[in-house]
Formats: C-alpha cells, sequence, structure tokens
C-alpha cells in the first residue's frame, strides 16, 4: 500500500492538472476540456460535477476534490498509475496520459 504522504502527494498532483490555470479549484469549464469528457454529454459531466461540488458554489475546491476522490471506487487504481508515471514526486510527468487516466476513471467512479 502507500503511505498518506504519498497519497497525499499523488491527491495534489492530480488537483494541479485538473486546476487549469491554477485558479484552486476545478471548474465545470476544466472538466468538459478533457479528453474523458468528450464522449459525455454535458448533462452526464454536470452531473458528476455536482457530486464533488457540495456546496453548488460552481467550484470544486482541494477539499471537495480529496473527498469525492477517496471515496471513488477508482482510487487506489490512480494513485498506483499516478506514482508509476510520476517517478520524481513533481506531478509534471507524462501530464496527459496521468490526465486522461485519471479523469476517466474520477468521472467513472463518481458517475
Amino acid at each position: 500500500g502507500m503511505d498518506e504522504a504519498e497519497v497525499g502527494a499523488a491527491l495534489d498532483g492530480m488537483f494541479r492538472v485538473l486546476d487549469k490555470g491554477e485558479k484552486g479549484c476545478i471548474t465545470i469549464d476544466d472538466l468538459l476540456q478533457l479528453q474523458a469528457t468528450r464522449q459525455m454529454t454535458p448533462k452526464q459531466v454536470e452531473r458528476i460535477f455536482s457530486v464533488a461540488d457540495k456546496d453548488n458554489d460552481g467550484k470544486i475546491t482541494k477539499e471537495q476534490f480529496v473527498q469525492s476522490v477517496r471515496h471513488s471506487r477508482f482510487f487506489n487504481d490512480a494513485l498506483q498509475l499516478f506514482t508509476k508515471l510520476d517517478k520524481d514526486g513533481s506531478g509534471a510527468l507524462s501530464r496527459d496520459e496521468v490526465i486522461e487516466h485519471l479523469a476517466s476513471g474520477f468521472l467513472a467512479g463518481v458517475s
């Protein structure tokens, strides 16, 4: 398994990758830009978004993201994948691949 520090680092990396422009939150537009959401209807993406956006303010905060991801089925797979790809821990390695896998896993796990 992974220890809490590794889990935290992976979640940080995932959040950074999804938070376009480092706003400190993930918006619906961020999700709509992902390859993984292109096969989905905007309605499906909105439903997924609203699951994570607990207070319905149109933003998924880091805390909301972490809670949603931790409770999704794909969590461990995603973490292992992220750690494998991200050997140096910077969150920058194979970003696009990581984003694709994480986004599709996150979206599948949350929906």
